[in-house]
């Protein structure tokens, strides 16, 4: 794991932390609006995001402790674009690191930072749960594609997403009753910033405007382990719900394919 994403825990520390203090009461008529805290909270998103995506891009070369699980190509009308997907080891010594980490100035200065965003203090974040979240994920493998099973529902989704090579980010996600490997309906995001997390495009998967899915493949490896491959095209995608940037634009006419040799099977819930 790179330094960059290491960065990532703090950040994303700030968002829980932010999260609960937009959830207390107002203390006094000096507080922040509703809509200082929700410009906040979108903008520290897309700050965590920024740091997580410095190391992600398509182009970039794979560190020892990652692999590629698929790629998306996508064409929004100025030709096909790469969207790579990686799984990525987690270090084993991650709390420990974290937490000598956590013992320097430099990490006492980057959590004073991370907790200052929040503003009215709250519930700041401290070192302690930096370790605790850091500790959680030590040895995992963090993958960027992976497949739900819900039983109650009947509902298996498949969710496909990618980083390209200057940063622009895309997800296709993709829904299966439990018993067939036919789909029954899709969705796509496409991110024209990936370091701003916020700003989105989406299609509506309740309109006649969603996205139709073909497959080539539809394969499973093992337990643990699915392949699969088709392509995909969608008249229309509007700006996301938090998308201020984007209001008032829309991408007309998206198309690409994807491949994917490992997408991770989460257990059935």
């Amino acid at each position: 794991m790179t330094a960059q994403r290491l960065r990532f825990i703090v950040p994303l520390c700030t968002v829980i932390a932010l999260t609960c203090a937009c959830s207390q009461p107002a203390a006094d008529a000096g507080s922040a609006t509703s809509s200082d805290g929700f410009d906040q909270l979108t903008k520290t998103i897309d700050e965590a995001s920024a740091a997580a995506n410095e190391s992600q891009s398509a182009g970039d070369a794979l560190e020892p402790n990652e692999r590629v699980q698929g790629t998306i190509q996508l064409d929004i009308g100025k030709g096909a674009t790469a969207f790579r997907s990686i799984a990525t080891k987690i270090p084993d010594d991650l709390g420990k690191t974290t937490a000598a980490r956590m013992a320097t100035a430099d990490g006492q200065k980057a959590l004073a930072g991370a907790n200052a965003k929040v503003g009215g203090g709250h519930s700041n974040v401290s070192a302690q749960d930096v370790q605790d979240i850091a500790s959680a994920f030590a040895g995992r493998t963090v993958y960027t594609s992976q497949m739900h099973s819900l039983s109650i529902a009947n509902l298996r989704q498949i969710e496909l997403s990618g980083v390209a090579a200057d940063g622009r980010k895309t997800s296709l996600n993709i829904n299966f009753p439990m018993d067939s490997d036919t789909p029954t309906d899709a969705s796509l995001t496409y991110y024209p910033d990936g370091k701003k997390r916020t700003q989105w495009f989406e299609t509506n998967r309740k309109s006649d405007d969603g996205v139709q899915v073909t497959l080539d493949r539809f394969e499973r490896v093992d337990d643990k382990t699915l392949s699969i491959a088709g392509s995909f095209k969608a008249a229309k995608l509007t700006p996301g719900v938090m998308a201020k940037e984007l209001a008032g634009q829309e991408v007309t006419g998206a198309s690409g394919s994807f491949d994917f040799t490992e997408i991770n099977i989460r257990p059935e819930k």
